[in-house]
């Protein structure tokens, strides 16, 4: 029996409500009922949500119980995968605001001599000492070599490394590259490995890292490893490699051994050389305003949108249709970000192209009508009256689209926006704001991340976490007037 089947019984019988009795009260089936507190079949979620309407149980219950039942219905590996996907796009900020400015001073918490005395070879057996040794060989690199390169795969504190090397690019003119190397699951529909959480856990780390690292980011990946026994034995599965020193790493992360000599390090970087030809970089575009613009209306303008979601609604589209000449501070450059909006107007002709936006802009722009990111440069504030009327146009918008959906529950948070068009079968891409300022943009061919993040969306949907097409464009204007009223106090 499910655990959401076992939480529906016993509300039943610690409420002394008996199967026949309740499902005739409230109009539905009585086998469906027996069988859903059984555990023998699960119910439709109209069925599961008329069921809970009646029953006698608070809000936080009712929450956990939809909660059981969508894990139930979907599947773990599939919830896990969404909720990772939710986690990226909720957690980018703080990660990669700890990323760059984290300040780890060179005063580590052990001896740099503990490992550079007359043995090459150290043992490592605590997790935190395994992090000040990570920092150590970027630190090192950064000291000694006059072109830094660190090679490593992915494994559970590469998230120090990328910090690290944040911090010295910052503090040194050398030239550094990040050599990764990742494996990705290419079918996340299979029934194999982790059903590609592990894709979108890489970008966790992966997407702050590339935004913010002065240096080159060469990111590679393949699907599962091209061979086995590289770089160490099975008992010592990850690696980072300098030009001066090896760290092999236990699947954990909490063990490993250090090897200083040069000569040794120098076998090592020969072979994840060779290893790395048999990888394909991942990312195949990354920069930020005109040239971010130029790659979009040049490169990807052409390509069939399936999906888009963002944190936002999207600003060109917004603006699109009551922009006048008069608006921009910079006439040339304001209309190159508008017509941009024009030039990817053939995803409307994919008819199952589906999109998604939120809010978490709407109430700055209400309160003094500054449009955020790289708008905010070129186009001037809106007087109260225009910013009524664009609500009214974009609601009528949203109103009348068949695939549009507004976001629930948006956190109306102005640090950071964060989106992504799913493009042809297998692009994606991201753009990210900061602080109200056009961050970086993205591009990532690759099957498997895509399937992830088209499951993310096709998942908002099914869970209901948006409102429909039909109520989205009546919400949008009430959340925008509600926050016009609080701006006039």
């Amino acid at each position: 029996m499910s655990e959401f089947s076992e939480e529906c019984s016993k509300i039943f019988k610690q409420n002394g409500i008996t199967i026949y009795q309740f499902a005739d009260k409230i109009g539905v089936d009585r086998t469906t009922l027996q069988r859903m507190n059984s555990g023998r079949k699960l119910p439709s979620r109209q069925f599961v949500k008329k069921v809970l309407d009646h029953l006698p149980i608070s809000v936080n219950e009712r929450e956990h119980l939809e909660h059981l039942f969508y894990i139930e219905k979907v599947g773990k590996q599939v919830y896990r995968r969404r909720q990772a996907v939710k986690e990226l796009i909720e957690n980018f900020y703080e990660v990669s605001k700890s990323m760059t400015e984290a300040n780890y001073h060179r005063k580590l918490n052990f001896s740099i001599e503990q490992f550079s005395d007359e043995k090459s070879v150290n043992s490592i057996s605590m997790e935190v000492d395994i992090i000040d040794a990570l920092r150590y060989i970027v630190i090192d690199a950064f000291k000694r070599s006059k072109e830094v390169h660190i090679y490593m795969n992915n494994f559970k504190n590469a998230y120090y490394i990328m910090q690290q090397m944040i911090q010295e690019s910052n503090e040194s003119s050398k030239k550094a590259t990040c050599h990764q190397l990742v494996n990705l699951q290419r079918n996340i529909q299979l029934n194999l490995g982790d059903s590609g959480i592990g894709n979108v856990e890489i970008l966790k780390d992966a997407l702050p890292f590339l935004v913010s690292f002065k240096g080159e980011y060469d990111l590679r990946y393949s699907y599962g490893a091209v061979d086995e026994n590289y770089l160490g034995t099975a008992l010592w599965p990850n690696y980072v490699i300098s030009e001066y020193q090896v760290l092999l790493l236990s699947v954990d992360g909490k063990t490993g051994i250090l090897i200083e000599n040069e000569d040794i390090a120098k076998n090592y970087l020969e072979e994840v050389k060779k290893i790395q030809q048999k990888y394909q970089p991942l990312i195949s575009f990354v920069g930020k305003d005109e040239a971010a613009l130029n790659f979009l209306t040049e490169e990807i303008s052409h390509k069939l949108f399936k999906y888009e979601y963002s944190t936002s609604i999207n600003i060109a589209e917004f603006i699109y249709k009551t922009i006048s000449d008069e608006d921009f501070i910079n006439v040339e450059i304001g209309r190159q970000y508008v017509s941009s909006y024009k030039n990817t107007q053939p995803i409307a002709q994919y008819k199952n192209f589906k999109k998604i936006g939120g809010m978490s802009w709407m109430k700055e722009f209400m309160e003094n009508g500054i449009l955020p990111e790289i708008y905010r440069n070129y186009i001037k504030p809106y007087s109260k009256e225009r910013r009524v009327e664009m609500i009214k146009e974009y609601a009528k918008h949203l109103e009348v689209s068949q695939n549009e959906y507004l976001l629930k529950n948006t956190v109306n948070d102005q640090k950071a926006s964060f989106g992504f068009n799913l493009v042809d079968s297998n692009g994606i891409y991201i753009c990210i704001s900061k602080n109200n300022q056009y961050y970086a943009s993205i591009y990532i061919e690759e099957i498997g991340i895509y399937d992830t993040f088209a499951d993310y969306i096709e998942g908002l949907i099914e869970e209901e976490k948006v409102y429909s097409a039909k109520e989205s464009g009546k919400k949008f204007l009430e959340q925008c007037m509600k926050y016009l009223e609080e701006a006039d106090g």
